[in-house]
């Protein structure tokens, strides 16, 4: 792939694949921890929440994030993001005409479009593991 590419894209390349191994664990943590928390309501008797309210809580984060990327705008957003999250020194933004890597990628336009499948499969499997447990606590 070297040949393919110049060395800023590698370095990229190889900062997202740190980033990605460093947020794996994260999400195992959420994981464990929204477990944890469906075995302490299930375990004191508790009731589940409403769905309703879960969507109404799910529904207001889903907006607020929206609301944030609408009034700062998509692509200030995300130059802002990999201001924070890469090193200083280590190039992220490429010019279509030098980078064959963003022309592949279609970066930054890409992006949002995967953001936003990302968040419905996640919404869907949400609901689903909800709507599971729920029915379930009701049977038991």
């Amino acid at each position: 792939m070297d040949f393919l590419l110049r060395e800023p894209e590698v370095v990229h390349l190889q900062d997202v694949a740190r980033l990605v191994g460093l947020i794996k664990p994260v999400g195992g943590g959420s994981l464990l921890i929204g477990l944890c928390c469906l075995a302490g309501l299930y375990f004191r008797k508790s009731t589940f929440p409403p769905i309703k309210v879960l969507f109404v809580y799910g529904g207001g984060f889903f907006m607020l994030l929206a609301l944030i990327g609408m009034i700062w705008g998509p692509t200030a957003l995300f130059y802002q993001l990999h201001r924070w999250v890469f090193p200083d020194g280590h190039q992220w933004f490429f010019y279509y005409q030098e980078s064959l890597m963003s022309t592949m990628m279609m970066a930054p336009d890409m992006f949002g479009y995967i953001a936003v499948c990302l968040a419905a499969v996640s919404t869907l499997l949400a609901t689903l593991i909800i709507m599971l447990v729920r029915n379930r606590w009701l049977v038991v």
